[in-house]
């Protein structure tokens, strides 16, 4: 929970969230719908490669991992 009980959310996704395909759609619908109720929402896009993650991607999730405060 965040501040004044404000719920906290980091949502990883593989890649650009901005992407306009099924997937990517989804997730910003489902952030856009968390985000009216009230949450804090962060969207983080990782670099690299996917599904099949290169070293790239790796990096980037354990970089994005390590970045995220205890708890979360």
């Amino acid at each position: 929970m965040g501040s004044l009980d404000v719920p906290d959310m980091t949502l990883i996704v593989a890649g650009d969230p901005d992407q306009f395909t099924g997937g990517y759609v989804y997730d910003a619908r489902m952030v856009a719908a968390l985000r009216q109720q009230g949450w804090r929402v962060d969207v983080v896009g990782l670099d690299g490669r996917f599904p099949a993650p290169d070293a790239r991607a790796r990096t980037s999730m354990a970089t994005t991992l390590a970045a995220l405060p205890d708890g979360a």
